[in-house]
């Protein structure tokens, strides 16, 4: 029977045409429903492009499950998936109505949620930072009689790190202002800032088993905000953190009812234990799919692909990995991008496999705040984790971004 899967649009990362290439090659006819067509037709190469039945929408008039039944009939199967945080929730709904492979409704809520997952989790053992919510300023005001400096504010909703900062003292409140300038609530997450490195544990799941990939670990730029500048997978720790990253995985994992696809769980390895910080029901973003597949020797999407169609039994060798990184570039400062040097000579260092470029001569590079103003990643590999970002970051330093 042909097998036809019904895309909701896709990511801006690069890893969105990742997975239409993989549907490609299982031979599977994609069905691609965006409201943001020209941004697709001028990042998606011409032969990928090729065969993509592209359904041009306006989310404001219609919705996932009506598009998906416009589409639907018994002569072949459908299958349907997203990547977007925005659409994952409606798109897990319709999944679960057509008992289609897709993380579970249940599953989804509680994770795209952080005050939902920091209420699910609050009686159980997992250990989290504290935290409180508030909506006003009046909220917050109230809020500084128990909270402690440093703390980490954030939108309850979002990824990407965007608007994630670090509030060092009562003079940084003030960058804290636009959240309470809407006439909506600020929906404003305040945590305690636990000092440790910040990890994610990959995993995929498939009929309810849980297979764990393994742990990526992070390079953080500077503070007061959360931008990555590279990461590496897959990283061991110390025998009791590692163990507990496993152990609290699957529980979690167990928990929130997770059926079918992958998770990346981030944490903090804090002095003595490991804080829960969010559950992320997909895979990672940014270029770690591919550097999961180099490392597994497997591709992590075409896995996906096979998955959404007919649930297979896995066995998955994750032990004696080549380790993979990825290493961002930002530009210093912002501005128009007036050129970039370097990308190839950076492409032929030792261990490099890959030199993706993000923004384009001609784009503005805005100030970097989060991991959203990418302009070239590079892709590495080594004997351990940290030998892969360190090769990663050797080539990234031939990369010059100058601005106007």
């Amino acid at each position: 029977m042909k097998k036809n899967l019904v895309l909701i649009e896709t990511l801006h990362t690069g890893s969105g045409l990742e997975i239409i290439k993989a549907a490609k090659s299982k031979g599977v006819k994609i069905h691609f429903i965006t409201a943001e067509y020209s941004w697709f037709e001028c990042h998606c190469p011409a032969e990928i492009a090729e065969g993509i039945n592209i359904i041009k929408v306006n989310w404001d008039k219609t919705s996932v499950r009506q598009e998906y039944l416009k589409l639907i009939h018994e002569q072949e199967k459908f299958s349907l998936f997203t990547q977007r945080d925005a659409f994952v929730e409606a798109v897990a709904e319709v999944a679960e109505e057509f008992k289609l492979n897709f993380t579970s409704s249940k599953a989804m809520k509680i994770a795209r949620n952080k005050e939902k997952m920091r209420e699910f989790f609050s009686q159980t053992f997992i250990p989290s930072p504290k935290y409180c919510y508030v909506n006003t300023k009046e909220e917050l005001f109230i809020s500084l009689k128990s909270l402690t400096f440093p703390f980490v504010a954030k939108p309850t909703k979002g990824s990407g790190s965007k608007d994630v900062i670090i509030i060092q003292s009562k003079t940084d409140l003030s960058m804290l202002d636009k959240f309470f300038n809407n006439e909506s609530s600020a929906n404003l997450l305040l945590e305690e800032f636990i000092l440790g490195r910040v990890v994610s544990v990959e995993s995929f799941t498939s009929n309810g088993k849980h297979h764990l990939l393994g742990v990526t670990n992070r390079l953080m730029g500077p503070q007061p905000y959360f931008v990555e500048l590279g990461y590496a997978f897959p990283c061991r720790y110390e025998n009791i953190l590692q163990t507990k990253l496993e152990e609290y995985t699957k529980f979690i994992l167990d928990k929130i009812e997770y059926k079918f696809g992958y998770s990346h769980i981030e944490y903090i390895l804090g002095h003595d234990d490991v804080y829960l910080v969010e559950i992320n029901a997909r895979l990672g973003g940014g270029q770690l799919g591919k550097i999961m597949s180099y490392s597994l020797n497997l591709s992590v999407y075409e896995l996906l692909i096979e998955n959404l169609f007919e649930t297979k039994e896995i066995d998955l060798d994750c032990k004696n990995l080549q380790a993979a990184a990825c290493y961002t570039v930002y530009s210093q400062k912002p501005g128009v991008i007036e050129s970039i040097k370097g990308m190839e000579l950076a492409s032929l260092f030792p261990n490099v496999l890959q030199v993706i470029q993000g923004l384009k001569i001609g784009d503005y590079a805005k100030e970097t705040k989060d991991m959203m103003g990418q302009v070239a990643q590079v892709i590495a590999t080594g004997n351990t984790p940290e030998n892969a970002l360190i090769s990663a970051h050797s080539a990234a330093t031939s990369i010059v971004v100058e601005v106007k």
